[in-house]
């Protein structure tokens, strides 16, 4: 499974020609799970809420350089590396993250 970003120990990779809808794969320790790159939801598996707060930061920063992976991995073509979330900023304080329909999310902070 390639793999096109890590940071902060997350692992992020997009499978060759891998099935419908457009989604990236996300590894971290145990957790494992698999996020759709146009709604952001979580297809499968399962991340702890601060962690899929972090990947849905990263992922709004890089949505068109994940669908641009997701075509080049369809068509078997060599992907290309997406920057690394350098720094929570955002998102720090997250303690539940649940997606919405239409593209939203519902984020509760702890302060």
């Amino acid at each position: 499974m390639p793999e096109i970003s890590r940071f902060f120990g997350v692992i992020i990779s997009i499978n060759y020609r891998d099935h419908p809808p457009p989604h990236f794969h996300v590894r971290y320790g145990e957790q494992r799970a698999l996020i759709s790159i146009e709604s952001l939801s979580l297809l499968e598996g399962s991340l702890s809420p601060r962690l899929f707060g972090m990947v849905i930061e990263w992922a709004l920063l890089h949505r068109q350089e994940l669908l641009d992976d997701w075509e080049l991995a369809r068509k078997q073509q060599p992907l290309r590396a997406i920057e690394p979330l350098e720094q929570i900023t955002m998102l720090r304080d997250v303690i539940f993250v649940k997606p919405l329909a239409e593209q939203r999310l519902h984020i509760r902070f702890d302060n």
